[in-house]
Order: C-alpha cells, then sequence, then structure tokens
C-alpha cells in the first residue's frame, strides 16, 4: 500500500487533494491536528493509502541528462517513506486521536473523521469522541453489510455523508437525557430547590422560572430563599418578588425553613434559593442537604454555569453529589458556542437536563431542554453537509 500525508487547513480539504490525486479509491487512515510550531503546514496532517496496483498511471517524464535512480534506491526511498508515514500514525494515535491501540481502523466514511475534530473542538474529550465515532461507524457497517461481516455479502453501496452525520449524531443524543419539568413526578405540591457554586446564577434563573411555570401559568406560588448571609443576597429575590407579586420568605434556619414549607402546604409550587456554596461553606452545605433527605417531596435541580472547564465541572459535581440532584441546569449558555463539555458532564452524571439559560433577561432568557437544541452545534460546524458522496 501506497501511504502520504497531505497538509491542510482543514480534512475536507485533505480530501479533496487526496481524491483529485490518488483516485476515489484514496482511504483516509488518520488524521491529526498539528501543533502551534507546525501550523505553517497547515491545521492538519491527514494520511491516506492506496493499493500500488490502482494508483492513477503517471504522465511520462521528459527524457533527462541525469541517470535515472537505480531499482534499488527506489525500493529503499519508497521503504523510507512508508516507515515515517507509519511513524506518524503511531503518534497520533498514541497522542489520543481516537482509536484504542492495536484495533484501528479507519471509519467506513472519512467525513465521520472530519466530524472527530468537530467533538474535540466542541468539548468533547478524545475518549468520548472515539467512542460515538465507533459507535456511528459499528451502526454504518451493520447497514452496509446486515448479514455480518463473515458472511460474504457485501454492499457497494456507501452511505451518504449526511447518513453519517445523522448516525453519529443520533449517538450522541442516546447518551443523554432531557427532562424540563419542576417537581417530583407524580406530586400534586412541586417544591423545587436550586443549589450550585456563587455565581452560577441561581437567583435570577429562580425569578425565571417563577414567571414562566408560577404567574404565567396562574399557579399558586410561593418563594423562599435560604441565602440570608450573603450580603443583598435574599433581599434581591425579595425584591424582584415584590415587584412579581409573590409570596416571598427569607429564612434564618432550617427549623424556619420546615415551618414555611408547613405554612405554605397550599401553594402547588414552590421555589427555594440557597447560597452559593463554596469549599469553606460545606458543612453549612452537609446540613442543608440532610434538610432535603428528610423531605422526599423536595427535588434539588443543581444549577452550573456552562461556561467553565469539564474539569470544573466535575469538582462542582463532587462538592454538590451530597444533595443528590435529580436535574441539572444549565446558565450562561449565551457565552459559548458548543456545548460539548455540558453535555459530557450530563452523560457522566446520568442526570437528565432540565433548563438552559442565555442571558440575563427576564423572563425570556430561559428555554427548556431538547435534545436537538443541544446538538443543533455540531451540525453547524460540520462541513458535511456540503460535501457530495464518494
Amino acid at each position: 500500500m501506497k501511504l502520504k500525508s497531505y497538509f491542510a487547513k482543514s480534512v475536507g480539504e485533505a480530501i479533496e487533494r487526496a481524491r483529485g490525486e490518488l483516485g476515489p479509491e484514496a482511504m483516509l487512515l488518520n488524521s491529526r491536528k498539528l501543533s502551534a510550531e507546525q501550523m505553517h503546514l497547515g491545521t492538519y496532517e491527514v494520511v491516506f493509502g492506496v493499493a500500488s496496483e490502482v494508483l492513477p498511471a503517471r504522465k511520462a517524464q521528459a527524457p533527462v541528462q541525469a541517470a535515472a535512480p537505480s531499482q534499488s534506491d527506489n525500493f529503499a526511498s519508497e521503504m523510507a517513506e512508508i516507515r515515517r508515514q507509519l511513524e506518524t500514525m503511531k503518534q497520533s494515535i498514541a497522542s489520543g486521536s481516537g482509536a484504542p491501540a492495536g484495533r484501528f481502523h479507519p471509519p467506513i466514511r472519512p467525513e465521520l473523521e472530519m466530524l472527530r475534530h468537530d467533538l474535540v473542538d466542541g468539548g468533547f474529550s478524545h475518549a468520548l469522541t472515539a467512542e460515538l465515532i465507533e459507535a456511528a461507524d459499528k451502526q454504518l457497517r451493520a447497514e452496509l453489510n446486515p448479514f455480518g461481516p463473515n458472511s460474504g455479502y457485501k454492499n457497494l453501496n456507501l452511505p451518504d455523508p449526511q447518513t453519517a452525520e445523522r448516525a453519529l449524531l443520533a449517538h450522541v443524543e442516546s447518551r443523554f437525557t432531557v427532562n424540563a419539568e419542576l417537581g417530583k413526578p407524580n406530586s400534586n405540591r412541586k417544591v423545587v430547590m436550586l443549589v450550585g457554586p456563587p455565581g452560577a446564577g441561581k437567583t435570577t434563573t429562580l425569578v425565571k422560572l417563577a414567571v414562566n411555570h408560577g404567574l404565567s401559568t396562574r399557579t399558586p406560588l410561593r418563594v423562599l430563599s435560604t441565602d440570608t448571609l450573603r450580603v443583598g443576597g435574599a433581599e434581591q429575590l425579595g425584591s424582584y418578588a415584590r415587584i412579581l407579586g409573590v409570596g416571598f420568605e427569607a429564612v434564618q434556619t432550617l427549623f424556619g425553613l420546615d415551618q414555611a414549607l408547613e405554612e405554605c402546604a397550599n401553594k402547588r409550587l414552590v421555589l427555594i434559593d440557597t447560597p452559593g456554596f463554596g469549599p469553606a461553606d460545606m458543612d453549612e452545605a452537609a446540613q442543608l442537604a440532610a434538610f432535603t433527605r428528610a423531605h422526599p417531596e423536595l427535588e434539588v435541580q443543581l444549577v452550573l454555569p456552562a461556561y467553565i472547564r469539564s474539569s470544573a465541572l466535575e469538582k462542582f459535581w463532587e462538592r454538590f453529589e451530597i444533595f443528590s440532584p435529580s436535574k441539572l441546569l444549565f446558565t450562561h449558555l449565551d457565552e459559548i458556542e458548543t456545548y460539548g463539555g455540558i453535555l459530557e458532564h450530563a452523560m457522566k452524571t446520568g442526570l437528565p437536563i432540565s433548563f438552559l439559560t442565555n442571558g440575563q433577561g427576564i423572563p425570556q432568557d430561559i428555554l427548556e431542554a431538547t435534545k436537538p437544541s443541544l446538538t443543533s452545534w455540531i451540525s453547524e460546524r460540520s462541513a458535511v453537509a456540503g460535501l457530495s458522496a464518494a
């Protein structure tokens, strides 16, 4: 097999160049994003292979005066080139480009390799990206040969690029869930507590929920706040409540919170704001978490800012896991362009995503989470839709 690397600004550009030079039989073997020091060559190095017997015939070269290289010289040169290409592939795989060691095979559609970079650039880890690409590739291969790899049957009609993209998107969406509801299921009264780190936007989000799921539906509503230590915490929420004409109470203790819940037993929706718990506040957080466990009708939703890195999301999860939250609510989506990080976090925790906030506007800047709204960025960033089928 003849191997050749192409350096290009995109994987799609490399595919077009390879097809033009090596022919339609050129097979994409591997690709990697170049380091900053190599960016003068391009953005990606893409390795293609083609069997020697199907290489396009070369045009006859005009005779030259210098002696032609000997057959042994040509053989040594080709072997050196093959060794260099194999070493490049080995380094790329070892650096986390996707395929597990000893199990590498190119995807059935080169567009899947293009989507690999879109997913990684969009916030997915290399490991999860490899799983998703492999799952989509496995599905496409099964559709191509429904009788199994050992049946001897071979369907030469490859799926089109859009089918490959849809297969990948379907596997992404199958890995997470959404549930845009407030409160425990089958409960006459919805009691919801928002918890999260400082600055996550809990108070503003609670007001948006109060308007959209309380006032707009004429649902009897009560707002409570346990954020009495932070300067201006409860006062801000109290001001919003007065403007909206909603009942509000700031509680100083867990006993006071228990009493407040009893007093508003006739309210069909109760929203509870909490202070942003930092690492130094975990004793207080543990007490509040114990209170929620003693009140099974109380649902906890974890509010997290979408713009933070995956490592920070994991630390926040470790901090707030004591609350046993049932849903994730992401804020500040207007500050990011891709949602790979928050989707992978939802996949790791197994919790559904409930709502998304995308601005400070009250009450409009909040959306019910849906799978298409959380995965549409993949198609928008992808160049696959613009390619014709091979």
